[in-house]
């Protein structure tokens, strides 16, 4: 009887296990590359659903673009504060800045933080202008307040000019 029990407990207990290893594996392949595509409503998005997701416009390097920044959350966690996103290439562990503030004027400047999103019945969305300076994949981590909300992949085209 003890051995059926211990059998049953070590049973569950790698099987656990395995389903965290093939999470972890899956987010080591799958982590820069474009995060999944997606309707919502009109409009195609990248991100996950029913949490962030981005308007899936092209990147290209160095221009400005407008985008929505869609979230998904409580009513308490999406109004924590002011969105803070954080970019990093796949090639490099330096975060650079992405929001682009007073875009198209002369005082335009990348900026780390912008307002808080509008909250929503079913969700939360921020319209906002980004640039990511080279081409290749880029991590947005999106934060509300202090806290990381989520992350989505982009891919950034080269610039026709380059």
């Amino acid at each position: 009887m003890i051995s059926f029990i211990t059998l049953a407990l070590l049973s569950v207990t790698l099987i656990a296990c395995s389903d965290q290893s093939e999470d972890s594996q899956k987010d080591t392949e799958d982590g820069w590359s474009e995060s999944p595509a997606f309707e919502l409503g009109d409009y195609e998005v990248i991100g996950k659903e029913e949490r962030l997701a981005i308007d899936h416009i092209p990147f290209v390097a160095g221009e400005n673009e407008h985008y929505v920044i869609y979230f998904w959350g409580e009513q308490e966690e999406l109004m924590n504060g002011p969105v803070k996103i954080e970019a990093f290439h796949e090639s490099s562990e330096e975060k650079k800045k992405a929001i682009v503030d007073m875009a198209g004027t002369e005082n335009e400047e990348k900026v780390w933080e912008t307002t808080a999103p509008q909250v929503g019945k079913e969700q939360a969305h921020l319209p906002l202008v980004l640039s990511l300076p080279t081409e290749g994949v880029w991590r947005l981590d999106v934060y509300l307040g202090d806290e990381l909300f989520d992350h989505i992949y982009v891919k950034v085209e080269a610039s026709e000019e380059a």
